[in-house]
């Protein structure tokens, strides 16, 4: 059996008011698209969003990131105003708490792409970086000690390399084997 195809890639316009407005068109172009490919989404599907927006000007400064995505990610939901409860347009993906990973970007537009930015919707893959997530660096200030790490890792299987089948503490801090001091 064949696997089911699940990456789509768009090109987006650009942003503009009312943001209502902008969800509608970039639903439209999104379902345009989807329909033209065997792209269908799930409620068990697990995906990742990438988004590269363009803006021009002055608006590079004001837009932050985080109001665009949730344009985005509404705009796939079928969401575009209107009460919470009822979705004004068909949804591309079900709901956006199936998407595991998202990565967005704001910049100026080059000039071939005449203010269109991309989108790219895929399938959500257990990266091997993602598994040392947990692993924060402190700044040497915070805690008085050169290089330490704050471990908190909720599972056995999220653990860094380095600590794997060690016994510890979740929370306990542990100073990382690339820092260690070498004692003369």
């Amino acid at each position: 059996m064949a696997k089911r195809p699940l990456k789509l890639s768009i090109r987006i316009p650009p942003y503009e008011n009312p943001r209502n407005a902008w969800r509608k068109k970039l639903h439209q172009i999104v379902r345009q698209r989807q329909r033209r490919s065997a792209v269908r989404y799930l409620e068990s599907d697990r995906l990742e969003v990438a988004v590269r927006l363009y803006i021009s000007g002055s608006a590079l400064s004001v837009h932050d990131v985080d109001n665009r995505l949730k344009d985005i990610l509404d705009a796939l939901q079928g969401r575009a105003g209107g009460s919470k409860a009822r979705r004004t347009l068909v949804p591309i993906i079900p709901n956006d708490r199936q998407v595991h990973r998202v990565i967005i970007e704001k910049a100026a537009p080059p000039h071939q792409s005449k203010g269109f930015g991309h989108l790219t919707i895929r399938k959500f893959r257990n990266w091997k970086f993602t598994r040392s997530l947990p692993v924060k660096r402190v700044k040497r200030e915070k805690l008085k000690g050169p290089g330490l790490l704050i471990l908190d890792v909720p599972s056995q299987h999220s653990q860094p390399r380095h600590l794997l089948g060690q016994r510890w503490k979740p929370g306990t801090v542990r100073q990382s084997p690339r820092f260690q001091r070498s004692r003369r």
